[in-house]
């Protein structure tokens, strides 16, 4: 068979945008090695081929999204490769690799990633058909926590209070983990709650209510302050 595509290959040793002239592909990914600082930080091999696949950060970033920040997992795993001629470099179209679908994911994966410095785009990738879902993550031994990385980011973020939880929101790390979808309206709620008890408790700890030469409660006493307060807090969230 002569095959016209394969005469046209670029020689490369990874996979360009005009490997997929032709149409999709479809890849298996064999092992992730990850090089922090370097210009491609993230190189990917792949099962039957000599070529390796280094995605882009905002490849990346849909991978982490879909299957988490542990690459370990990623070895037979599937994904499905697409040439968007839209992709800019130095302001002009040259087309780049993309990802249309995936295996282990349950549902369509949508995400606001970064265009450029001022334009955001929704990408949308759907679950590969036939392909692996997603497993049924462990479930925690006793007395250990069930909340995600980010959601243990976030509500560290509002033990210090709105104003400090609004910045994490919007820096850098706060942008990645709401990229993830991990930071779900009942996580948002529980750290409103968090940041407005951090807020109250600040100008109480600056009073210094527990200073042991003037103190004079007994232990009783102190216990049913604290029972108090925590009924009119309570109150107050609720009212």
């Amino acid at each position: 068979m002569n095959d016209f595509q394969a005469a046209l290959a670029p020689k490369s040793d990874q996979i360009n945008a005009q490997d997929l002239i032709a149409g999709d592909m479809t890849v298996t990914l064999a092992a992730v090695k990850v090089t922090p600082g370097t210009e491609q930080p993230v190189s990917i091999r792949l099962e039957g081929m000599d070529k390796v696949w280094r995605p882009c950060k905002t490849t990346g970033r849909i991978l982490m999204a879909a299957w988490g920040p542990d690459t370990s997992v990623y070895a037979g795993r599937s994904v499905q490769l697409y040439l968007d001629p839209e992709v800019k470099w130095g302001g002009m179209k040259v087309g780049g690799i993309r990802i249309r679908a995936m295996s282990h994911i349950d549902s369509e994966l949508r995400l606001a990633l970064a265009e450029s410095k001022q334009n955001r785009k929704i990408i949308t990738v759907r679950p590969m058909a036939g392909a692996p879902r997603r497993a049924e993550p462990p479930k925690p031994a006793a007395g250990q926590s069930s909340a995600s990385p980010v959601a243990t980011k976030a509500k560290a973020a509002a033990q210090k209070g709105t104003d400090a939880f609004r910045a994490w929101f919007n820096s850098d790390e706060g942008k990645e983990c709401r990229a993830t979808g991990d930071l779900t309206p009942e996580v948002l709620a529980e750290c409103k709650v968090i940041a407005s008890g951090a807020d109250n408790l600040a100008p109480r700890l600056a009073d210094d209510p527990f200073d042991a030469d003037t103190s004079t409660a007994s232990d009783d006493e102190i216990q049913r302050q604290i029972a108090e307060d925590h009924a009119r807090e309570m109150a107050r969230l609720e009212g």
